[in-house]
């Protein structure tokens, strides 16, 4: 009797274990190339946050300068966080640059998938909107 509830209980943490990963998934699948928005005080456009299928982001943040970073994002082993990686160089492959703009390194970030609508990455909550973004094609300076 003991042996039979024991592995009851053991199919039970593999089906509970299974449908926990498999719903990190569908999280992160679900926000592929929506625009994810944290808000910021009225003067200041939101922060945004993209995350494309192809394992590349975006993130860009209003203020008095305008802060932006591109690369690609990994998914960790807890399938419950990706890890992201900003291409280096990559101001020198925009033609044009653009007034008061500064290219950030998010090399490590962590960016916890909370819900299907939220994310969170340095204690922000970004919120997803309602806009969908086409890629951007900005390519890897390193890459010949």
């Amino acid at each position: 009797m003991y042996h039979i509830r024991k592995r009851k209980l053991l199919f039970l943490a593999v089906v509970l274990l299974a449908y926990s990963c498999n719903n990190k998934l569908k999280i992160l699948t679900s926000l592929y190339g929506k625009e994810l928005e944290a808000s910021q005080s009225h003067l200041f456009s939101p922060s945004k946050l993209i995350l494309y299928k192809d394992s590349t982001f975006e993130y860009s943040e209003g203020g008095p300068a305008l802060k932006y970073s591109k690369g690609v994002w990994i998914l960790n082993a807890d399938k419950k966080s990706v890890t992201l990686g900003s291409i280096k160089g990559i101001e020198q492959k925009i033609d044009k640059q653009l007034v008061d703009t500064v290219f950030i390194n998010l090399d490590g970030k962590i960016v916890k998938l909370r819900s299907k609508k939220k994310v969170e990455m340095n204690q922000t909550i970004f919120y997803m909107s309602n806009k969908r973004v086409d890629k951007a094609t900005i390519k890897n300076p390193n890459d010949k």
